[in-house]
């Protein structure tokens, strides 16, 4: 069972640089890392997501951000939660405060709304290709909370695990907000089968 990276950049290179010395400080290495520039074409993070997906071919595939810096046992901490036949994982992140402190970003237990950041996400490659990827549609912003709805729909369970650690320094006191994927992403839930179920699990982590 390995694990490929996947990673879409934007016209950051210094922070992807620093994103892809941690990943080879890693305790166990990853099969691959995917890094898809968008810098030309600018066709969002979702088509990025979808084009590194195709790349790899190692059974857990492991999202991140070219702005994060994962923990040396982020794969080896993958490959730990998901021996136990889980298909997908949503990790901790952590960030810098105002005040130069290390915090946790954890969801918020009553918050069912903004949750499943692709900052740290790992899912088995054959449950993503089940649900058909990422929505090209969300051009930027939801893409990876719509991904978790889908698979949870489906059926499946995303495992809550905050030991599995990505840190993104430069998050802290970052609004992102794109009215056309606030819209989309609540048309999509209407549209859920089973609408409460998805809720009722992603609140309990």
């Amino acid at each position: 069972m390995g694990v490929d990276v996947v990673i879409p950049t934007f016209r950051r290179e210094k922070k992807l640089k620093r994103c892809l010395d941690a990943l080879k400080e890693q305790t166990v290495r990853p099969n691959s890392i995917e890094v898809i520039d968008d810098s030309e074409s600018d066709r969002g993070p979702a088509h990025s997501r979808n084009k590194g997906l195709r790349r790899g071919v190692a059974e857990i595939v492991a999202f991140t951000d070219d702005d994060c810096v994962p923990s040396k046992t982020w794969i080896e901490d993958i490959l730990r939660e998901m021996a136990d036949g889980s298909t997908a994982i949503e990790g901790g992140v952590t960030t810098i405060d105002e005040n130069g402190e290390i915090v946790r970003m954890d969801p918020k237990p009553r918050d069912k709304w903004n949750r499943f950041k692709t900052a740290n996400m790992a899912f088995r490659r054959e449950v993503l290709e089940e649900v058909g990827g990422f929505d090209e549609r969300y051009f930027i912003h939801r893409e990876d909370t719509d991904l978790a709805w889908r698979v949870l729909n489906s059926g499946h369970d995303i495992k809550w695990c905050p030991d599995c650690i990505v840190h993104h320094p430069d998050r802290f006191g970052v609004e992102r907000f794109a009215v056309e994927s606030e819209l989309l992403l609540y048309l999509s839930l209407i549209h859920i089968s089973e609408p409460t179920r998805l809720l009722s699990i992603s609140d309990g982590g």
